[in-house]
């Protein structure tokens, strides 16, 4: 699984950044629905994921370390929110589970590329040190 993963590593990266302006152009409509208690803590842990995703992707693309405990996170986000996904399409309206099927599917497979805990800048370490 680690091989595919490094295989397709900026693949990865390039859907988390087009997950993450999309997140970010449509961050626009939470705030403006109320506010709700349970609404703001949606709204206040939607915007954590993506804060620690921006982290992780701007360190990545620096080839800087990359803190594991915050891979962890938004690899645990990332599982957690595709199990959300799921449920809240099969209670409420099952026309969806078209569409919301390959995002939880690109979610998911994201959350394992966060859990590996990939760094480039180890790979390319070990590139050098190789030859």
């Amino acid at each position: 699984m680690k091989r595919f993963y490094h295989q397709t590593y900026y693949f990865w990266l390039i859907t988390r950044i087009i997950f993450i302006a999309g997140a970010l152009l449509d961050s626009g409509r939470m705030f403006g629905k109320g506010l709700e208690t349970l609404d703001v803590f949606i709204n206040l842990s939607i915007i954590g994921y993506l804060g620690l995703m921006i982290y992780n992707t701007v360190n990545e693309f620096r080839n800087a370390l990359v803190s594991t405990v915050t891979k962890y996170i938004v690899g645990v986000a990332s599982l957690v929110l595709a199990f959300v996904i799921i449920v809240i399409v099969v209670t409420h309206d099952s026309r969806l589970i078209s569409l919301a099927g390959p995002f939880v599917i690109w979610i998911v497979l994201l959350g394992i590329f966060d859990l590996l805990i990939l760094n480039r800048s180890e790979e390319v370490q070990e590139e050098i040190e190789v030859e």
